[in-house]
């Protein structure tokens, strides 16, 4: 069974990734010192990577959105 979970962004602007998500979603956080926001999720935590900090995975294109959205649907009972 998995318990917990930790995510990770890597931002290109990780202040305004932060800022994003500690002022406009109000995701609970505390910092980690240096302006390490560290977010807190219930059995789970996510931070904010610069992409260009140290070992750090290499940049990747912008992908495009699907003209078609997807949506997700519970399977229905057999």
């Amino acid at each position: 069974m998995i318990n917990d979970m930790h995510g990770m962004f890597y931002s290109s602007d990780p202040e305004g990734t932060r800022a994003f998500l500690r002022d406009k979603l109000q995701i609970p956080h505390y910092d980690a010192g240096g302006g390490w926001l560290i977010f807190k999720f219930t059995a789970a935590d996510m931070g904010c990577h610069p992409t260009d900090y140290p070992g750090s995975p290499p940049p990747r294109e912008p992908t495009r959105s699907r003209s078609t959205p997807t949506t997700w649907r519970r399977p229905s009972p057999n």
